[in-house]
């Protein structure tokens, strides 16, 4: 909210007449003008606003709810009041007849360059009422409506009058910012500063990784409450309007929103080859032009100890990712001991690099092999009437130890093998 320096700010930069100055001084420090009551097919109430310090009143969890939302998570926004004061609309019946009405307007709206009423309502009760009354509710375009009479009293005043339909409203942004409504209305979060070096850290390699495969990547170090959080707090960008946060295997994550931008731009992800580091305790690399050394390479994650003594674990696949890219590269001692070696021993070196890649590949067969055996198991053992457990009760069993794209193939698989048999 505004407050009355920042306010004389926007009224000035806005050119706002003094007359209308009144009328939005009245509407700011004004309680509503009237209380809601919801409807047969409709369910009234109260939103607690963060952003306005108060509870806001909807007449319609379809189409008023969504607009709070809306306007409460757009950055543009910075004031808005629901059931403001009457105004008078002037327009013709069908009949041609001169007709006035006081009209109370859903929200009146505080935008960076503009404010004024808006009108809610679904497409449907739109379509019915300029039925009714031509003059009234005209439509524009697909999901776009004007008010001739609403707009004819908020122009001279330097306002705007709104309609907005329920066409508008992008759903999937409704679900995800319900989603993380918890998180949003926290007044300060707590997320560990090590927490988000490594997220960032994991985001910036696999740039557009997917939500199900981070959850799973750090899910020994980081919380899935702390991954939200950071969604939530802009420390990682997700595209709200892209899909559903529920559904994590559709989610991308980016380390920021110009990343995000680039990668729509046509990025593509790492080539399917060998590393061309490969990561041994010892090894000194360079990154983000700091001297780093590995301390614990193991098969799933890389654990670095920075010359300031700052230790940071990393999952192998983002530091592999990281070489693709070519923002981490081996120490000038560490190459100068490879090229000797390959010199020296041509053949042996290029044996250990094809074992390497031989032993990585079988790696990832037999977790596969292993996986599948686990699911086989637990279908087994939960199969009581010829029903199958679904995939989300058999990755808790799991306890969220493999990701939703890995634990659906597995049941699939399974599923395969006991239809054969049957």
């Amino acid at each position: 909210m505004f407050d009355s320096e920042g306010l004389q700010v926007w009224l000035e930069r806005n050119q706002i007449p003094e007359t209308t100055r009144t009328i939005i001084d009245e509407i700011r420090t004004s309680p509503p003008s009237r209380r809601v009551g919801g409807g047969s097919s409709n369910v009234c109430g109260r939103y607690p606003s963060k952003k306005m310090g108060a509870t806001i009143q909807f007449e319609s969890h379809r189409v008023e709810l969504a607009g709070i939302y809306e306007m409460e998570h757009d950055s543009s926004v910075r004031e808005y009041y629901d059931q403001p004061a009457p105004i008078k609309l002037a327009y013709k019946t069908t009949t041609g007849r001169e007709l006035g009405v006081w009209h109370t307007p859903d929200f009146f709206v505080i935008r960076d360059g503009e404010a004024g009423w808006e009108e809610w309502k679904t497409e449907e009760e739109l379509r019915r009422l300029t039925s009714k009354c031509t003059n009234r509710y005209v439509p524009n375009a697909p999901a776009s409506w004007d008010c001739p009479p609403g707009r004819a009293h908020a122009e001279p005043l330097g306002l705007h009058y709104r309609v907005r339909s329920s066409a508008e409203i992008d759903w999937t942004f409704q679900r995800n910012i319900q989603f993380l409504d918890d998180y949003l209305r926290a007044d300060q979060l707590t997320i560990p500063a090590r927490s988000c070096e490594i997220a960032r850290a994991t985001t910036g390699a696999i740039s557009g990784i997917h939500l199900d495969e981070l959850l799973q990547l750090t899910r020994e170090r980081i919380s899935a409450d702390a991954i939200f959080s950071m969604i939530a707090a802009n420390i990682l960008y997700v595209d709200l309007y892209a899909a559903p946060l529920a559904e994590p295997s559709r989610v991308l994550v980016y380390s920021a929103p110009e990343t995000a931008s680039a990668a729509k731009l046509g990025t593509s992800d790492s080539p399917n080859i060998s590393p061309p580091i490969t990561f041994r305790n010892g090894n000194g690399l360079i990154w983000d032009s700091l001297i780093w050394k590995v301390i614990n390479a193991g098969d799933t994650s890389v654990s670095l100890l920075s010359e300031e003594g700052n230790l940071v674990e990393l999952p192998r696949r983002a530091l592999e990712d990281l070489a693709y890219r070519k923002k981490i590269a081996l120490a000038p001692d560490e190459i100068k001991k490879i090229a000797i070696l390959d010199k020296l021993c041509p053949r042996e070196c290029a044996s250990i690099r094809a074992r390497y890649r031989h032993a990585r590949a079988d790696t990832a067969v037999r977790r596969k092999e292993q996986l599948q055996q686990e699911v086989r198991q637990i279908i087994q053992n939960m199969q009581g009437d010829g029903t199958f457990p679904t995939i989300k009760q058999v990755r808790i069993i799991l306890s969220q130890r493999s990701n939703w794209a890995e634990v659906s193939t597995a049941v699939a698989t399974v599923r395969k093998e006991f239809r054969a048999i049957t």
